[in-house]
């Protein structure tokens, strides 16, 4: 199973996965203008033949109800010649409300798939999606991990290692700190001093 970013909608990166029995999960954006564009016009007609409706408590003061829909293949006027499969349509709806001052916020987003299962399974596979491209933006965020540049793979793969350890220690410490000095210093000056630097890293991860 494949789950890509929009930027991977093509017949040339879906069309190997496919001819070797897999199966792939994109997301659909106007990068592909005619695909995308006929899709969110169908769908307001369309109706899902498969739905389901999921409530997350999240830790940073913000409620999520994700809404996930299904539809047909019908649904999409996809020309054969450009994919070589059954695309079916995911469309992903995200109202955020504030815990704090009740605001609410809406996300929709639209994703092709040619495996054939129900709205709950593809509602995983793109939760499991969104956590991944979640990390990575964090790591480029705090870390600049983006703009490091390593001559070896295996330096690369621990670096990237360390950073995750750290990062997630971060997550779970930074509402646990007893030590004057750690409460002195905010998570945003700790990630400064992280960012590019290794023996900070092993510091960090080596305090008790």
């Amino acid at each position: 199973m494949l789950t890509m970013g929009a930027m991977f909608c093509h017949r040339e990166i879906t069309d190997p996965n496919v001819s070797a029995g897999g199966y792939f999960v994109i997301e659909l954006k106007a990068n592909r203008k005619d695909l995308f564009y006929n899709s969110a016009d169908r769908l307001k007609i369309a109706k899902s033949y498969s739905v389901t409706v999921e409530d997350f408590q999240l830790d940073h003061g913000r409620i999520d109800r994700r809404t996930c829909r299904v539809y047909h293949p019908e649904d999409l006027d996809v020309d054969p010649e450009k994919w070589s499969c059954v695309l079916r349509i995911i469309e992903v709806n995200v109202m955020s409300t504030d815990q704090k001052n009740r605001k609410e916020t809406s996300d929709r987003r639209l994703y092709i798939s040619n495996l054939d299962t129900d709205a709950a399974t593809f509602g995983n596979i793109i939760r499991q999606h969104w956590s991944i491209e979640s990390m990575h933006w964090q790591l480029d965020r705090n870390f600049k991990q983006d703009q490091i540049k390593r001559k070896r793979a295996a330096g690369a793969r621990n670096l990237d290692t360390l950073q995750r350890i750290a990062l997630s220690i971060i997550h779970i410490w930074k509402k646990l700190r007893r030590k004057k000095s750690d409460k002195a210093e905010g998570v945003t000056e700790i990630l400064r001093m992280l960012r590019g630097n290794l023996t900070a890293i092993f510091r960090f991860l080596m305090q008790k």
